[in-house]
């Protein structure tokens, strides 16, 4: 019995389709109504997340619906706090920060210029000229685009109303009613569900402790990122915390993309000298903290991939989906080798009266 022919049994066998069936379906449910849907699955996330905090208080023998509302005044107040106080500044930072890239790319221009000249024996000034023009031409086509959407934000206050609203109220009642709603929606799946309740068991062993994991060192490394950057009188110590934050969400790409605003943004500030390096060299410093220090004690093994099976990953899920499957490109990785492991645990042998290759029950 050779690899394929297993394979082919293990396909046919009826939980595996009906397994196959329901992921089908899933994907269908997201890609024709994933737009009108955003705001159930945003709460579906963000109740998964506050999930960790009141289940343990229900184990503590609190009631669910006094552990749900604590948990969730919790979130509101955070909101509250995130949308009135951290989002007008980032807001007004971000469109300094577009305003002032062209005087940001000419005085860098004007700096590598300084540079080239003080090694002129060394550095080909034509080649750099060229590479300079192409970057400044790029900058400023960037700007304007982000100058344009800046423009178009009022545009978006409706939708931003209906998730202020909607979002928090799905919350709330995920929580509230999860077992009830866990029981109503399992109806609509197959019958034989011995294999998805693996799968989702698997799956959620090494995604739950991987998801909020990334939650919390994005939160961590993020604010000590903004302290460090603060100290050092950094003009864009609050945006630049923040994107340092959303580098722990794409391992080894984030903090390389991330790296060169730091960079350039420090050297417009200080110039090419020890200061311009210095938000780089604290960054470096905070993204060798948390690969050796932050990241192992939050997420320990969950969802513990190697790095080159993560690069895989974002390549296929990237081109898939783009900068959203890179995003959940080891959420997606761990979904496939737990279906994989539950599919390949289904023993096939020979049936003694036909000789045929059969597939055991579960």
């Amino acid at each position: 019995m050779n690899f394929i022919s297993r394979q082919k049994v293990r396909l046919r066998h009826p939980q595996v389709v009906g397994l196959l069936a329901a992921l089908l379906t899933v994907w269908i449910v997201f890609y024709f109504l994933g737009s009108a849907l955003a705001p159930v699955i945003t709460a579906l996330f963000i109740a998964y997340l506050l999930d960790s905090l009141v289940t343990p208080m229900v184990h503590y023998h609190i009631p669910r619906p006094l552990a749900t509302l604590c948990v969730f005044s919790l979130f509101v107040f955070a909101m509250a706090l995130l949308i009135l106080g951290l989002v007008p500044i980032i807001g007004q930072q971000v469109t300094e920060l577009v305003q002032e890239m062209p005087r940001i790319t000419q005085v860098l221009k004007e700096q590598i210029r300084s540079l080239i000249e003080s090694y002129s024996g060394i550095i080909n000034p034509a080649l750099v000229e060229d590479l300079l023009v192409d970057l400044m031409n790029k900058a400023k086509e960037a700007s304007t685009q982000s100058l344009g959407l800046v423009g178009h934000v009022s545009q978006g206050l409706i939708t931003t109303g209906v998730y202020l609203f909607l979002v928090p109220f799905l919350v709330f009642f995920f929580l509230l009613d999860k077992s009830e709603l866990r029981k109503s929606y399992s109806t609509l799946l197959p019958d034989e569900q011995k294999l998805l309740e693996q799968v989702v068991q698997e799956a959620n062993a090494g995604l739950g402790g991987y998801i909020r994991g990334k939650f919390w060192e994005m939160m961590l490394v993020g604010s000590l990122a903004f302290f460090v950057f603060t100290i050092l009188e950094f003009r864009y110590a609050l945006i630049m915390g923040v994107l340092t934050g959303m580098s722990v969400l794409i391992p080894f790409v984030g903090v390389a993309v991330v790296a060169l605003p730091v960079a350039i943004l420090g050297l417009a500030q200080w110039g090419f000298g020890m200061d311009g390096f210095k938000p780089l060299f604290a960054y470096a410093i905070i993204q060798v903290v948390d690969a050796n220090l932050v990241a192992p004690l939050i997420l320990g093994e969950s969802a513990k991939i190697h790095p080159t099976t993560f690069i895989i990953a974002v390549l296929v899920f990237g081109s898939l989906w783009g900068l959203l499957g890179v995003f959940f490109a080891v959420p997606l990785a761990v979904l496939a080798r737990s279906i994989y492991q539950a599919i390949a645990s289904i023993e096939v042998h020979a049936d003694p009266v036909t000789g045929q290759e059969v597939s055991d029950s579960l």
